[in-house]
């Protein structure tokens, strides 16, 4: 007898059985007859029952019918390749349906035939249900910025000044090349048609991001739509602080500038008008003119 050496062995069962049965997930072990012949408290307790009452059963018992043809096809999978494989099953249980990333795994005997094949169940169903939330979210944003009569978009940055990558566009921001933004997001900034002199008012906008972490903001025409354009570009950060996108509002600034202009000219008029009048034109002399 060697009880040191054996002690260790229960020591460590029982530290193996401890994680068992409370790790965050289920898991069990099936004959190649699919007999239960083990089960974790977890995994027992997501499908309503007790370990006791599901070892020494066919697992068949326990399972959906909806989900018996992707076990059998995993089992056949696994036997082939002896690779473990993942699927996903809906559970309708007693609490709610339930989402949960089954992973498959061989168990070998000692001459390497696979005697029997353990599972592993993670519930992924807030992780669904965020992730459906975050859709719906993002798909009621999309929805807003299509509506906003203005160029929005994010750019991933490069490792060189121009070099970016549309991830996201409304409709507006890719009005002027004849894109939509499903079109747009994807795209190298690069490939798209620039005029040269706003290429390189964006380049140097860029290149002052990349210095100052400050937004930067430009006035240009573009040649393409005869239209003057307000450009402001403003730096978006990682949680490390790295710069790693670069966001954008282009505004359609045409009419203001023209207005400003007439604003100047009539200004210019008027001045003009009052260098040009005689020392001795007074109200009363433009009242005797109306």
């Amino acid at each position: 007898m060697h009880p040191v050496k054996n002690g260790g062995i229960t020591q460590a069962r029982a530290s193996l059985q401890a994680i068992f049965d409370n790790i965050p997930a289920a898991l069990y072990l099936r004959d190649r007859q699919d007999n239960l012949v083990m089960i974790n408290r977890w995994g027992a307790e997501f499908l309503g029952r007790g370990p006791e009452e599901m070892i020494g059963q066919p697992m068949a018992r326990f399972r959906e019918a909806q989900n018996s043809e992707g076990v059998r096809l995993a089992d056949e999978q696994i036997a082939r390749t002896g690779e473990p494989e993942t699927h996903e099953f809906t559970y309708h249980l007693p609490v709610g349906d339930r989402i949960g990333l089954m992973t498959f795994f061989p168990v070998t005997d000692g001459k390497g035939e696979v005697n029997q094949i353990g599972g592993m169940l993670i519930d992924v169903t807030e992780l669904h249900v965020a992730r459906g939330e975050s859709q719906a979210a993002r798909a009621s944003l999309q929805a807003f910025f299509d509506h906003v009569p203005e160029g929005i978009f994010i750019n991933r940055l490069g490792d060189g000044i121009t070099d970016q990558v549309v991830e996201f566009a409304n409709d507006f921001a890719g009005k002027p090349y004849g894109l939509t933004a499903a079109q747009l997001i994807g795209t190298h900034t690069q490939d798209l048609q620039h005029d040269i002199g706003i290429r390189a008012a964006l380049a140097a906008m860029d290149g002052e991001i990349r210095r100052t972490r400050q937004p930067a903001h430009r006035e240009v025409l573009n040649p393409a739509t005869g239209r003057h354009e307000g450009h402001s570009r403003f730096p978006i950060l990682n949680a490390g602080g790295e710069l790693t996108h670069i966001g954008g509002i282009i505004l359609d600034i045409d009419d203001r500038v023209r207005a400003m202009r007439q604003l100047d000219e009539v200004r210019a008029s008027c001045n003009r008008f009052m260098i040009a009048c005689p020392p001795s034109f007074t109200s009363a002399s433009w009242t005797a003119l109306l």
